[in-house]
């Protein structure tokens, strides 16, 4: 397979072959940007060969290659760029929008510092003059400030100069701190269509300096969703010390993890919203007549049913109400997008056809706000939405809503708006204002315009997979300039996916960690048992053997170890491992069950029946004790006991596909054929597979101990499997 452009440059630095890449391309492409830059490239590059061919030694020759490296690369962007932007129409209405605006870059500063200036002079005019002057300085500056992003979005590499120049802007005590956020938000969508490495370390320079704690987060997330891969932070020397910086701080460690803990979140919030849907909402619908008839007057025509006959069921529902409401309040507080759901049908209105309206932290003085909110209830409204616990995206959506229905609101609803008498959960009063609440709510902002946008596939989803769609590029804790001071953090991270079991996530995580020399016992025990719920039981059995070896975490290696060696059917190690915890008071009922198995197994059925019948008699509702127990009264020629106990699992619902083949095989041995293959049947269709003969057939052979104790000949396997299949 032919190298691409980036390869060629990261990997290979080869300077000369990608500048004859580019050149055709270039070519290929009619495109013109670049073409004098790639011009003196060749000509230096030709210089260098020359001189190296006529035996002069330069002594700065390899730090001149490498910054023509450096400047290829840059060249590189600067045509992809080019190429994109004809084809991906947010860019091509943002180049419009930039050009129609005349945005000079080296004026920015002075702009941003008059627009403060003058909105502070206006507090020495009279209340009426003042009102018009703010609303045209507010709505000249909306204006500038969407050609000033839009600009951004398209602008082409920077120079360290221009990078520098920004990072003064943005840490600016003089410059509005909303104009500081959209602009960082800008340059995050910039980087999420091509790469920049003076764009990126102006964010990790916001983040390091600022004390503004909208701005730092707004850069923390930036950084984090446009991190760089090995080859970028190889070539650039400044990017890995700005990655080993970052890391080598146990705060900012701690907070890029939590920026992932929400990232992922935000992966959920289909799932979260399905919850609510589901099983939240309907219990607000059911309850959305219940009143407090304790504090009200109204007349019995009014009340419902409970509350004339009685307070009990009323009670019920409040207290039904108040469970559901605190179980969304806790997936909140936990990190959960409660409100998108609702939100992302508000995302119509004209003010989101501008892409920097997305990212435009909410303020009151916006001229859309202040355009729809006109009246006595403008203040209340507003000053209630600045407060609401949403996203700001969410906040202008709620805005345009509420003043498209407020007259069809009922009056009382009406009064409360207009007396700011509505209020949200007091639990959120000291969360927000947080970093970690102000981050969230950023994230969410994100997270709804790479949902909903309607060009969002012009830029590279931070949310999803990556372009090769080999990983998961919302994993960026997962980059290997990170590895060796995150691992304690991966592991943290490594531990909620396995708690959504994510097991496939788990292990490209843990072993991207291992592979990058951070290996760990947290985190090899991390690993060991997502190879186990992924089936990879040698895998796991290796890994547990190594800590094991070091004397690591030894409990919780070897019961590891156990598990692998009983999968493995290593029946033997099973039960000297589980001897040895046991000596130790350390084996848990869990591995009591996986031991007596192994003894049932290996032979030693009474030793196993016995441990399961104590465990079955100090808790008799265990439901994976009994199903071990139907086991081995198959392995004890019992299949008659089996029979009765798979039968009873299998009636009350269960979820465990196990247990309907093991319920089959009890059927077929005590010669009920018919019975046996629709259980089979059931089985098959339990496990989702889509060859139903290649599946029991596994099935057989995984159990063939079994059924060759019992004499079942292979003829009437080959029967009970075409039994199945023609079903």
């Amino acid at each position: 397979m032919a190298s691409t452009i980036n390869d060629t440059i990261l990997v290979e630095r080869n300077v000369p072959r990608t500048l004859r890449m580019l050149r055709q391309r270039m070519a290929d492409l009619a495109i013109a940007e670049g073409e004098e830059e790639l011009e003196r490239l060749e000509s230096e590059y030709s210089l260098m060969a020359d001189c190296f061919l006529s035996d002069m030694c330069d002594p700065k020759a390899a730090d001149i290659y490498a910054g023509m490296l450096k400047r290829t690369y840059r060249l590189y962007n600067t045509v992809r760029l080019a190429s994109v932007m004809r084809k991906r129409r947010t860019l091509v209405q943002a180049q419009n929008i930039a050009a129609s605006r005349r945005i000079s870059q080296e004026s920015v500063l002075a702009q941003l510092e008059a627009f403060v200036q003058d909105v502070a002079m206006c507090s020495l005019q009279m209340d009426g003059v003042q009102n018009q002057t703010l609303a045209r300085l507010y709505a000249n500056h909306q204006r500038y400030m969407e050609g000033l992003f839009n600009s951004l979005l398209v602008s082409g590499q920077w120079t360290e100069e221009t990078a520098g120049s920004y990072r003064s802007l943005l840490l600016s005590p003089i410059v509005d701190h909303t104009d500081a956020q959209l602009i960082v938000s800008a340059l995050t969508m910039a980087l999420l269509v091509v790469f920049d490495v003076e764009k990126w370390l102006t964010l990790v320079a916001v983040y390091e300096q600022s004390d503004d704690v909208a701005l730092r987060q707004r850069a923390i997330v930036g950084l984090a969703l446009t991190m760089p891969d090995e080859g970028v932070v190889s070539l650039f020397p400044n990017v890995g010390e700005a990655l080993h910086r970052l890391s080598s701080t146990e705060q900012v460690c701690r907070e890029l993890m939590e920026v992932q803990v929400q990232l992922l979140y935000c992966e959920r919030t289909e799932t979260d919203s399905r919850e609510i849907q589901t099983n939240i909402i309907p219990t607000f619908v059911k309850n959305s007549r219940l009143k407090n008839w304790r504090m009200e007057s109204d007349s019995c025509e009014d009340s419902s049913l409970d509350e004339i006959l009685g307070n009990e069921d009323a009670d019920s529902n409040m207290a039904e109400i108040e469970d559901k409401m605190n179980r969304m309040m806790e997936m909140q507080r936990k990190g959960s997008d409660i409100y998108f759901g609702g939100f992302s049908h508000m995302k119509r209105f004209a003010f989101f056809s501008e892409i920097s309206n997305w990212f435009t932290p909410f303020y009151a003085e916006h001229p859309d706000v202040t355009n729809a909110l006109k009246g006595d209830n403008a203040a209340a409204i507003k000053d209630m939405v600045s407060r609401g616990p949403f996203c700001d995206s969410d906040k202008y959506s709620f805005v345009f809503a509420i003043v498209s229905i407020f007259d069809r609101l009922p009056a009382d609803a009406q009064e409360m708006l207009k007396g700011g008498s509505a209020s949200f959960p007091e639990s959120m009063a000291a969360e927000i204002g947080s970093p970690a609440y102000v981050r969230r709510m950023y994230l969410q902002d994100l997270y709804r315009f790479f949902r909903l946008f309607p060009n969002r596939k012009d830029f590279r989803n931070p949310f999803g997979k990556t372009a090769d769609g080999a990983s998961l590029g919302y994993l960026f804790i997962m980059n290997p300039s990170l590895a060796r001071s995150m691992s304690h953090e991966a592991v943290e991270v490594g531990r909620l996916l396995f708690k959504w079991r994510q097991y496939d996530v788990v292990v490209e995580l843990a072993e991207s960690f291992v592979k990058s020399g951070a290996e760990s016992a947290d985190l090899s025990l991390l690993l060991g048992n997502a190879y186990l719920k992924t089936g990879s039981y040698d895998a796991s059995y290796e890994l547990f053997s190594r800590v094991v070896a070091k004397n690591e975490r030894r409990e919780q290696a070897m019961a590891g170890l156990a598990e692998a060696s009983f999968m493995l059917r290593r029946y033997d190690d099973v039960v000297g491992i589980c001897n040895r915890l046991e000596t130790a008071g350390h084996l848990s009922k869990r591995l009591t069950i996986y031991m007596s198995l192994a003894l049932i197994n290996s032979g030693d059925v009474r030793e196993g029946m016995n441990r399961l019948y104590r465990l079955d008699y100090e808790d008799g509702s265990d439901r994976n004790v009994k199903r071990a127990i139907a086991w081995g009264h198959l392995m004890n020629h019992k299949p008659d006991e089996a029979e009765r106990i798979y039968d009873a699992l299998v009636a009350d619902g269960s979820d465990v596909a196990d247990d309907l083949l093991n319920c089959g095989y009890a059927k077929w041995l005590l010669h009920r054929n018919g019975e046996a293959s629709r259980m089979f049947s059931h089985y098959v269709s339990a496990m989702e597979t889509d060859n139903k003969g290649e599946c029991l057939a596994s099935a057989f052979a995984a159990d063939m101990d079994l059924l060759d104790m019992y004499g079942v000949g292979d003829f009437e396997k080959v029967i009970m499997l075409e039994s199945v299949v023609k079903k």
